[in-house]
């Protein structure tokens, strides 16, 4: 007659086994959330940044558009140099230099714009428009250690002329 044995409860092998899994369960999942958590970071600062380069360049087409181009306007303003808006008591100006706020560094950069007999925009091997310009827009920031940045190209014209 054959013996029949009914085990009860778990070995200690089935249980680390068990603690192992679960373990590993854990750490998958607590990385996941990490990983969500910084993407939720990222996702608000590229938000936030947007939404400065967006505010920048609202705030030039309102500046073009009560400025006159060639005395105090887009016209007279330096190539490739940085400029950010400034509030002098009632009124927003443009100073060189870029600016932080709340870790957000933004710049303006003009630029010169070409055009070739079709009246084309090209890079630099056709006629200077004197009213036109390429708008560079940058917005950077630093995010745990790494430089991030976003940049918005416009053009705006002396459509007064």
């Amino acid at each position: 007659m054959a013996v029949i044995r009914k085990t009860k409860g778990m070995t200690t092998v089935e249980l680390l086994i068990a603690l192992a899994v679960i373990s590993i369960g854990l750490v998958y999942l607590l990385g996941s959330v990490a990983f969500y958590l910084s993407l939720l970071g990222l996702e608000k600062n590229v938000s936030q940044a947007n939404f400065l380069a967006q505010h920048s360049l609202e705030a030039l087409r309102s500046f073009r558009d009560s400025t006159d181009w060639t005395v105090d306007g887009l016209g007279t303003f330096l190539i490739e140099v940085p400029y950010h808006f400034e509030k002098n008591s009632s009124e927003w100006n443009l100073v060189e230099g870029s600016i932080v706020e709340n870790g957000f560094e933004r710049k303006l950069l003009f630029y010169n714009v070409y055009r070739d007999t079709n009246d084309n925009i090209v890079d630099s091997s056709g006629v200077l428009d004197p009213d036109s310009k390429r708008i560079l827009v940058i917005v950077s920031w630093d995010q745990k250690g790494v430089k991030r940045q976003i940049e918005l190209v416009t053009f705006l014209t002396n459509w007064a002329n």
